[in-house]
């Protein structure tokens, strides 16, 4: 019944055309399993692990929190050998029983009698939060990790963990992760993460596993909270956020998440979203951004308070610039004023002149669309932290040109998540989530304050407000219609950096791994 559900909710919002096709990518995947071919390719080879081995990083204990409530036996049983398997040594795993199941008992009973990094422990029943809090509170190492009971750790998994703590002295770390079918053959999905961007976290839970975090700082945060059950992780990431800026991405697949259809996720959708709303609109409390989150077609969807005040000056500049200056007037929004440019050497004459708050500098080819369009992106721009704010570019029919760009380590710079409806969400719902991203297209609005003057560069002009430490954001909510294709010029001088926003983008329609290969092998 609940597949049944998911299937009629799909039609009735992204179409029967969409859910047709997802549905056979989603079969593919599974009966040829292109990721699971993959994955046998990249995923680190016995010669490097021997290596890890033979460098053991000094970063001390980590315990592994694993709540245990009558999972499959042999789901915990792969669990347990995939620990012990882990080159590096200095670990504990903190597994808390609170099931009724004789054989689990028997297992864990066996399985610390042979291993003594195994710590098992009953306990009365409190929940998924309240099992962990009671792990975390055993705990005795430097680090926690946190990991479910009938899901997988590479080999490698702790070593990279340790490796990071080390090289970097972060207060938490996270990984990419993939899935495994509940028979534990194939692998599918794999979650490729941006670092951290705060954006993505509050439209989602991006970050899930592998989660770790100094013991000091998940215990001075409060752990877990019973409240939050069904999102009670993504709360936890949250409130990890918001205590420090130390946060590390391992860019490595260090866990399997495995598909059990009576997860939580697949039985409660509802009550995990609803719980996850009520973490996000606590931390936007918290961090003094007042506003309202709600939950709309299972995206979560965040509405920053904007200040009835607030004036824009929209910059438009290019053939065609004076032709829509009555369209931007039609957007609703008071205390706007409309200059019709040629050149971007007028626009930065133009903004440095300008009294408004906000400043939207759009190409004349680019159409903003709908009466909360300034609005959308203003409740974005007023934030400290955010240097430029861009809709969702899309063609006549509704697909997107650009949802925002990421730079490769070469330097070239593609948009995201080009060809997709908007509605349709995509890969890991990207095209109807928020998110920071590193390149924005020549239509955005910003503070007059942060403004910086275009170049030759586009892509060169978003990186330099970049450096400055500020974070561009793409809303799917605020929209503009631009007729062709839009693509991104090359960063100049880009010389091998670490773009914190790239990640691979996968064609929705299409199962092409090659630059997941590229992206591993980086």
């Amino acid at each position: 019944m609940g597949m049944t559900n998911l299937l009629l909710r799909s039609v009735r919002e992204r179409g029967v055309s969409y859910t047709w096709r997802r549905g056979l990518e989603i079969v593919a995947d599974r009966l040829w399993g292109p990721w699971d071919h993959l994955w046998r390719n990249v995923r680190t080879d016995a010669g490097t692990l021997q290596a890890m081995r033979e460098q053991i990083p000094a970063a001390g204990l980590i315990s592994v929190v694993i709540p245990v409530y009558n999972p499959q036996e042999k789901h915990l049983a792969a669990l347990l050998e995939s620990l012990r398997g882990q080159v590096y040594p200095d670990w504990e795993a903190c597994l808390v029983n609170t099931g009724d199941s004789e054989a689990i008992r028997a297992l864990l009973r066996e399985a610390a009698e042979h291993e003594p990094r195994f710590r098992v422990f009953a306990h009365e029943n409190e929940g998924i939060a309240g099992n962990t809090n009671f792990g975390i509170r055993e705990a005795r190492g430097e680090w926690i990790a946190l990991c479910d009971h009938d899901d997988l750790l590479t080999a490698d998994a702790l070593w990279r963990l340790a490796e990071c703590a080390v090289r970097e002295a972060p207060d938490v770390i996270y990984t990419d992760e993939d899935k495994v079918t509940e028979d534990g053959r194939r692998h599918t999905d794999p979650h490729f993460k941006p670092d951290f961007c705060p954006d993505d976290l509050r439209a989602s839970n991006y970050v899930c596993h592998l989660l770790a975090a100094r013991r000091e700082l998940m215990r001075a945060v409060g752990g877990l909270r019973p409240d939050f059950d069904g999102s009670q992780d993504h709360d936890l990431t949250l409130r990890l956020a918001g205590a420090t800026a130390r946060i590390s991405h391992v860019r490595h697949i260090c866990y399997h998440w495995r598909t059990v259809g009576g997860s939580m996720s697949h039985q409660h959708l509802d009550r995990c979203l609803d719980a996850g709303r009520r973490a996000v609109q606590e931390d936007m409390a918290r961090i003094g951004w007042p506003g309202s989150v709600s939950v709309e077609r299972d995206v979560l969807r965040l509405r920053y308070d904007v200040p009835e005040g607030a004036q824009c000056a929209v910059l438009c500049w290019g053939e065609g610039a004076a032709e829509r200056r009555e369209a931007v007037l039609r957007l609703g929004w008071r205390g706007v004023r409309v200059e019709a440019l040629q050149t971007a050497a007028e626009v930065n004459e133009a903004a440095a002149r300008a009294k408004e708050n906000f400043l939207l500098l759009v190409r004349a080819d680019f159409a903003p669309q709908g009466a909360d369009f300034l609005r959308e992106l203003m409740m974005y721009a007023q934030r400290d932290d955010v240097g430029a704010v861009m809709p969702a570019v899309v063609d006549r029919r509704g697909r997107i040109v650009h949802a925002g760009g990421v730079v490769a380590p070469d330097g070239s710079c593609t948009p995201r998540l080009r060809g997709l409806e908007v509605r349709a969400g995509g890969w890991h719902m990207k095209a109807r989530q928020s998110a920071n991203v590193s390149v924005t297209a020549p239509c955005v609005l910003m503070r007059r304050d942060h403004f910086l003057p275009i170049g030759a560069n586009w892509t060169d002009w978003c990186l330099a407000l970049g450096e400055r430490g500020l974070r561009h954001v793409y809303t799917p909510h605020a929209r503009a219609v631009h007729r062709g294709p839009v693509s991104c010029q090359p960063a100049s001088a880009w010389g091998q950096r670490r773009d914190p926003c790239w990640h691979p983008q996968l064609d929705p329609r299409k199962a092409d791994y090659s630059i997941l290969r590229e992206k591993q092998e980086t």
